[in-house]
């Protein structure tokens, strides 16, 4: 039985370590000639001041992509009580928004930083304001730059670059990566001060950054805190140990407009910089919380009774209380379970359960109560919807019944904001998709906000949910990121990180490991993408045995570099499909299912 797809449009490259960072031209380097204003090595890029050395060049360092960040978990949050999780989260008391006016300084060069400006009491009269969120390039600093191809620096920022001509499969290179230009490399400065309430002494606080681009450092009441990349993707850092409860705290971020990361974020649409999505800090009891919970709706007996498995990550000690609610609000599910019962994977039944699909989005609601001698510590309401995603002779099915997939791609851009999506437009989006009988939508080339899986799951459209992965600047072939060992474990991550925050919704039928990243796999490549098909089967296996996997292989090998996957990794490949599929990236696709142990997920 399996219950979701797994989609690679990307060839991940060999894990072999380099001793030192120096640009990469690909294999190609006696006939490529790139002539960029780029540092030439670590040595050249300045470093951000105020920061452990460790991370002072993180932004222009392939191999540190966080530092102090939270794992990420997936879409959730967690109330003080079961009357206020019938409410938003914004109506909660371990809530605060930190969205609003913050002070800001718009540096045009990413150098000579400013030093200090994190500290209180540093003077910000002759900074401006912004808003959050907001992009740079839609408020007066910058100008937004449209890219269909290469690199936001390619013939605008000043660079020279050599066109490449002779024999055929010659291109021009348009980076050096991972280095990024420090002209017109722009830097933004923020700083804010939010009170945080005086009843959350003694708990642990998170601050919560839900997209920004395109990385970031973060100084809370003048302490480092941590850095982040990954422009589509919540960073979340504790903060418990630099805040003061019951005063105003201050907030400092310095983000850049371009770093090492943005070589993998190379879609086609405009370039903003920014914060570009809610931000707030919330509180939990330090001592006990759930930090993660999973949950797979699946079908059994011929497609009618629904079976829920869960997995719960607790933090400390306590019993979990698990009541599942149909639309009604009738309960149809109930189980406790202790701590040392949460280290196995809960299973709960419902007789003739109202199945999802597009066409029917039946949702249910489970509630997860946390509970420690006796009192309520937090409660999780998570939506719940049954059904079994399959391929059966090259046919896709839904609770076994055949579906044609009308899908489009969507960008998450808005007309006045930007990358800046209000909840309104995201609906509108939904509800123009269904009156065109859309049923079916990509989230081109990177996670969206949490907000447009929840409208999906309720109003009905199958997810392909895809990683923020888009190196095309750099082209497929030995040039390819996709072979280039210092961006291995960025590429690894991004698909960790946008599985793990995602998990538990319901439209997700495909899972995107990225979008036009490389392919042609050498053999040390090929050994990197097994490691992750099997390692993210596992993940998303749950408690089902079986997972499928489509991989990208070179269009005339396909059939062979497929089989030869499934030789490699043995026993657990159970079948190959007879035909090849095109994807939405318009890829020829093998499809093999994969049999794994769904308990040890390696991510």
């Amino acid at each position: 039985m399996k219950n979701v797809l797994l989609t690679l449009s990307l060839a991940i490259g060999a894990t072999a370590a380099v001793n030192a960072q120096e640009p990469w031209n690909g294999a190609n380097k006696g006939h490529i000639k790139v002539l960029l204003e780029m540092p030439k090595s670590i040595k050249d890029v300045p470093a951000v001041p105020g920061v452990p050395s460790s991370v002072a060049k993180a932004w222009q360092d392939a191999y540190v992509n966080q530092y102090n960040r939270m794992p990420m978990h997936t879409h959730h949050f967690a109330f003080e009580s079961a009357e206020a999780a019938e409410r938003s989260k914004e109506a909660s008391k371990r809530f605060v928004s930190i969205n609003g006016t913050w002070d800001f300084y718009f540096q045009p060069d990413a150098e000579n930083f400013i030093d200090g400006f994190y500290k209180p009491g540093y003077s910000t009269s002759d900074w401006k304001t912004i808003p959050v969120p907001g992009c740079w390039e839609l408020n007066g600093f910058g100008d937004p730059i449209y890219v269909g191809g290469g690199f936001i620096w390619d013939g605008r920022l000043g660079n020279k670059i050599d066109e490449v001509s002779g024999a055929p499969g010659d291109r021009k290179v348009s980076g050096m990566p991972p280095f990024v230009p420090l002209k017109e490399n722009h830097v933004g400065y923020y700083r804010r001060e939010v009170m945080v309430p005086a009843d959350w002494k003694g708990n642990q606080v998170i601050v919560h950054f839900g997209s920004v681009s395109c990385a970031m450092y973060l100084w809370v009441n003048g302490k480092f805190v941590g850095y982040s990349e990954d422009n589509k993707l919540e960073a979340e850092f504790d903060i418990s140990r630099y805040v003061k409860a019951g005063q105003k705290n201050l907030l400092a971020l310095q983000v850049f407009r371009m770093a090492d990361g943005h070589y993998l974020e190379d879609q086609d649409y405009f370039r903003y910089s920014g914060i570009c999505r809610d931000s707030y800090m919330y509180s939990r009891e330090k001592a006990n919380h759930i930090e993660d919970i999973r949950v797979v709706g699946g079908l059994e007996n011929d497609y009618k009774d629904g079976v829920l498995s869960v997995n719960i990550d607790l933090k400390g000690s306590g019993t979990v209380e698990l009541d599942l609610k149909d639309a009604d609000g009738k309960s149809v599910a109930q189980t406790t379970a202790s701590a040392s019962a949460l280290k196995k994977t809960l299973t709960m039944k419902v007789a003739n359960a109202k199945a999802w699909t597009a066409e029917t989005p039946n949702l249910y609601k489970l509630t997860a109560t946390l509970k420690a001698g006796g009192k309520v510590v937090e409660v999780i309401p998570i939506n719940v919807g049954f059904r079994n995603i399959e391929i059966k002779n090259a046919q896709l099915l839904v609770n076994g019944q055949p579906v044609l997939i009308k899908g489009a791609d969507r960008h998450e851009l808005d007309p006045d904001g930007g990358y800046v999506i209000s909840r309104e437009r995201m609906l509108q989006d939904v509800l123009e998709m269904k009156k065109m009988n859309i049923n079916a939508v990509r989230t081109c080339h990177y996670p969206d906000d949490s907000y447009w899986y929840d409208l999906c799951d309720q109003y009905g459209l199958y997810v392909t949910a895809e990683a923020n992965l888009e190196s095309h600047g750099m082209g497929y072939g030995e040039e390819t990121l996709a072979k280039n060992p210092i961006f291995a474990f960025a590429h690894m991550e991004r698909n960790q990180r946008n599985v793990q925050r995602n998990f538990n919704h319901p439209s997700i039928i495909v899972w995107s490991l990225g979008n036009e990243a490389g392919m042609r796999l050498t053999s040390g490549s090929r050994t990197k993408i097994l490691h992750v098909l099997v390692n993210m089967s596992r993940l998303l296996s749950a408690s089902s045995p079986t997972s499928s996997a489509r991989c990208i292989t070179a269009i005339r090998a396909a059939r062979t570099t497929a089989r030869t996957r499934q030789e490699r990794i043995g026993r657990q490949a159970t079948r190959l499909s007879s035909t090849s599929r095109s994807s939405s990236a318009n890829m020829l696709m093998q499809w093999a299912t994969l049999r794994v142990d769904s308990r040890s997920t390696g991510i």
